[in-house]
């Protein structure tokens, strides 16, 4: 596909290069140990996977636009002006035609020809076919050609239930259970087992408002996402809007819940446009101008920059979230008969003594100050510091890192009856962050950062 699109030849012989040379490495705790030779080239999730994979699948969709354009072909009366014949995404493959065998016949020619010279086969047990006002005759005829069994909506794509009204309870369980069941894993991995339900209702109950900070989307999968919306909007104005005014327009009683959902939404934002300008803000409409309009009483944060650096490591940055929206089942809020500090013993267990007034956490931050040098951040002096120098980015590490190991050392004293010394905890902080900054900072030219880096053992 590289040849025959035009790729020089140069290029194409240093990707394939990568693909014949993958080799694989296990990280364990932060550090790599040895590596073994891939056999199948590379894999899901290599940066350059999903790039490769458009361009083979670019085959395919030439094979299938070949085929409906040079023999009787009908679309999907839906799909018919768009001339929409499929849509794809990793190895899930929707196809639409009209409900004749003679057009059924032909995507099944040129997805045949595709598994041949791909090794891409399709896999008929978890194939489906759906129907929508075809004869019964005609269906079982069709569902003999093609070896697929007839599907009933809703059904999954992704893992998602889909259909044209709303989804219920009942629908959205199986999913749920799986986003559970993986926060769960989450829980297990990054947290020690005290920590793991506080971890759970925490995610529960915010993740709706904080998907977006809380996950890093490969701008592969935007760029595809945005495709994917392009052609929805042009389905919809092909479907639904036609030629009506949409400042105007009004949804047919048949339209989906989702477009009757997006026209009441645009119902509401009609009401800040004045003579077609967007009177809350004189930069014009954005989508932070929209919210803040539709939401006003939503509350604006000062602190997610410093728990999603991505100069954190993960695992820090959760607990230091949980820290920020005092989700930590500490003995305070448990209303235990024994509600001192697990690390101390002195005093009452709460989120504020635990992190600045424990003698063991001040310990621990008067050792790393020794490294670090000056005072040791508080919140507070992150926030109101300038947020694009390096010193404040390791700042914001080694607060999440220390965070992350005063709560450690917290569940593992209550699990175990077991707490490390405040200086061995400092060290393991100072590791755990000077192995960040090596990986994050790269080429310094600034020879006061370096000298300031190289202080700290950072080469």
């Amino acid at each position: 596909m590289l040849h025959r699109l035009k790729f020089p030849a140069h290029f194409t012989q240093l990707v394939m290069q990568c693909v014949r040379s993958t080799t694989f490495t296990l990280s364990l705790n932060g550090s790599n140990f040895g590596y073994f030779k891939g056999q199948r080239g590379l894999r899901q999730g290599d940066p350059m996977s999903p790039l490769l994979f458009t361009i083979c699948i670019e085959y395919l969709t030439r094979l299938i636009k070949f085929a409906t354009d040079r023999w009787p072909f009908q679309y999907h009366p839906l799909c018919k002006n768009l001339k929409l014949t499929h849509l794809m995404f990793a190895d899930n493959l929707l196809l639409f035609c009209k409900g004749k065998p003679q057009s059924i016949w032909l995507l099944r020619r040129a997805f045949s020809s595709f598994s041949k010279a791909s090794g891409l086969a399709m896999n008929n047990a978890k194939s489906e076919i759906f129907f929508n006002g075809v004869d019964e005759d005609i269906k079982e005829g069709i569902k003999m050609v093609t070896g697929f069994r007839e599907g009933t909506m809703p059904f999954r794509y992704l893992g998602v239930p889909i259909k044209a009204g709303r989804l219920t309870k009942t629908e959205c369980s199986a999913l749920t259970e799986k986003m559970v069941a993986r926060i769960r894993g989450l829980g297990a991995n990054k947290l020690s087992y005290a920590g793991r339900v506080t971890l759970i209702n925490a995610v529960l109950n915010t993740l709706q408002n904080y998907w977006a900070q809380m996950f890093i989307i490969p701008k592969s999968i935007i760029n595809s996402i945005m495709a994917i919306y392009r052609l929805w909007i042009k389905w919809v104005s092909d479907v639904y809007i036609k030629d009506h005014d949409w400042h105007c327009y009004t949804p047919p009683t048949d339209a989906t819940w989702v477009w009757k959902n997006i026209c009441k939404v645009k119902e509401k934002l009609k009401t800040g446009y004045v003579d077609g300008s967007w009177t809350v803000s004189p930069k014009g409409y954005s989508i932070r101008s929209g919210y803040d309009w539709l939401s006003p009483d939503h509350i604006h944060l000062d602190w997610p920059a410093i728990v999603w650096s991505n100069w954190n490591i993960p695992k820090h940055s959760m607990t230091t979230w949980l820290r920020m929206q005092e989700g930590m089942n500490v003995k305070s809020k448990l209303a235990s008969a024994d509600d001192l500090c697990l690390l101390c013993q002195l005093q009452t267990e709460t989120v504020e003594h635990m992190f600045t007034t424990c003698v063991y956490a001040v310990k621990v931050q008067s050792c790393l100050v020794q490294w670090y040098g000056g005072s040791f951040p508080t919140v507070n002096d992150l926030i109101a510091a300038q947020r694009d120098s390096i010193q404040w980015k390791v700042k914001v590490a080694m607060f999440n890192a220390f965070t992350y190991s005063i709560w450690y050392q917290r569940n593992n004293a209550r699990v175990n009856d077991c707490l490390m010394r405040p200086e061995f905890v400092a060290a393991r902080i100072e590791e755990d962050v000077r192995r960040r900054i090596k990986l994050k900072c790269g080429n310094v030219a600034d020879q006061l950062v370096c000298g300031w880096l190289q202080s700290m053992g950072v080469n």
